[in-house]
């Protein structure tokens, strides 16, 4: 969290993220967690430049877990 640099993050094997893992990262652009099978809470809060996500289609999301994320202005891509 708070990785004000970070403009992207691709984790190919990675299948859980915690809470608050990307929060502040102002600068983050996209995000890409194709074998993602559980997200925790508040994991984008913060991320106000986020333009792309990508998931994996079968995970089980937290019901809060993309809260902070614009969904006009990201991309949420499900694979």
């Amino acid at each position: 969290s708070n990785c004000v640099s970070l403009k992207s993050f691709k984790a190919t094997y990675l299948d859980s993220i915690e809470k608050s893992a990307f929060k502040g990262c102002t600068a983050l652009e996209e995000v890409t967690l194709p074998n993602l099978n559980t997200s925790h809470i508040d994991i984008f809060n913060g991320c106000s430049n986020l333009k792309v996500l990508v998931v994996a289609r079968s995970a089980s999301y937290y019901a809060d877990s993309f809260d902070y994320i614009d969904q006009n202005k990201v991309k949420v891509v499900k694979v």
